[in-house]
């Protein structure tokens, strides 16, 4: 492999490029990390493509990096290209409901696979029922065994590489803690959400797959797996009288009432490790978003607040006078340098990716059955 490693886009939308909704971008972040070449974008939209292309070109500082890069509407015909350089990684950052599947066009995980891509796949990583994506975890296993091949397959759960959540690892794991009770709570502003295909379940799973799973996993992360006959789960439906919402950014109408998205939902479980997890998401508030995530045990307390914003970690610990830590850090980047590191040195360190498919399927199972209970409910 080449000290220049040659990368592929999935998708020229805000998750790879940046955009009003959020702050992920993750060309910014290979921009930093140096050493690459962009060698294709994919992405049906072949204006907003380009459009994303001309931009890029145009900085003067990492322009360089998309001198070759070439446009294609479609991951097959992307692979099938034999003037295209042979690819080291692709990051895919499509809509949940465009991957994670077994049939194509919707398996470019399989695609990339079967090509040796290594893979930066963002959460969740599809939206497909759990078992034909449990299909697709099967086969992408199998073609390593056959092709004697080992993929990096990092998931982009991003709060794993906070470096807050790395010092509540430290402070439990030197205190010799025991974690008791998990509470996370996420409250999204939704005016600022303006996908329609976001609102609509049947597209992009509904929010607790979508997008409370970034709680849901670090859940996992910290307490373990769930027993999953343990998990129950409520929720207030996008077309009851308590879930009507006064500034929506979408027409809504347009999406079947079963569809719409739950505004409130409150599920727990227990893990394996004995601990109790409660997770309370909201689609309430109007501007900011609001998260906090929680560890309680014997004599001591860990809140997380903010942590996609002005990130304070609060420490409460019997023996001493409360800790508040304020942690300023680019998760995103530190996600992204790890999936690169593992690339290039084939992943034996433990910086490396924290976040790998065959884990972050165990978080997709626990999402979906929230989203279960919750509609049976």
């Amino acid at each position: 492999m080449s000290s220049e490693l040659k990368i592929a886009f999935v998708s020229a939308g805000g998750v790879n490029f940046g955009g009003p909704e959020g702050p992920w971008d993750h060309a910014s972040r290979l921009e930093k990390i140096g050493g690459i070449a962009i060698a294709a974008i994919v992405d049906v939209d072949e204006q907003r493509a380009g459009e994303v292309l001309a931009k890029r070109k145009a900085h003067p500082q990492y322009g360089r990096m998309y001198a070759d890069t070439r446009l294609f509407r479609d991951v097959k015909t992307m692979l099938a290209d034999d003037k295209l350089p042979k690819l080291d990684a692709v990051f895919i950052g499509a809509p949940p409901n465009c991957h994670g599947s077994m049939r194509e066009p919707f398996n470019m995980e399989l695609q990339f696979a079967r090509a040796g891509v290594h893979q930066f796949i963002e959460k969740p990583i599809s939206s497909f029922p759990v078992d034909e994506v449990g299909a697709t975890r099967q086969e992408i296993q199998n073609i390593q065994l056959q092709t004697e091949t080992q993929l990096q397959l990092s998931v982009g759960y991003m709060l794993r590489y906070h470096s807050a959540v790395m010092k509540m690892k430290e402070l439990i794991r030197d205190n010799n803690w025991t974690i008791t009770n998990v509470i996370a709570r996420y409250n999204c502003g939704y005016t600022s959400i303006f996908k329609d295909s976001w609102w609509d379940i049947g597209r992009s799973g509904g929010p607790i797959i979508e997008q409370a799973t970034h709680f849901v996993d670090l859940a996992r992360f910290f307490a373990g797996d769930a027993v999953m006959k343990t998990v129950n789960a409520i929720s207030v439906k996008g077309h009851h009288p308590a879930g009507k919402l006064s500034k929506m950014p979408v027409k809504e109408e347009n999406i079947p009432a079963e569809r719409r998205v739950p505004r409130a939902t409150t599920a727990f479980w227990r893990t394996e490790n004995g601990a109790i997890c409660t997770l309370h998401h909201g689609v309430l508030m109007h501007g900011d978003y609001d998260a906090e995530f929680e560890i309680w045990g014997d004599g001591f307390k860990l809140c997380l607040v903010d942590p996609y914003g002005n990130a304070k970690l609060k420490v409460v610990d019997g023996a001493n006078p409360e800790q508040v830590l304020h942690i300023e850090d680019d998760m995103y980047y530190t996600e992204a340098k790890a999936f690169i590191d593992a690339v290039r040195n084939g992943g034996d360190k433990e910086t490396d990716i924290q976040s790998s498919y065959d884990d972050a399927y165990k978080t997709y199972e626990l999402t979906w059955a929230i989203r279960n209970a919750c509609e049976s409910s």
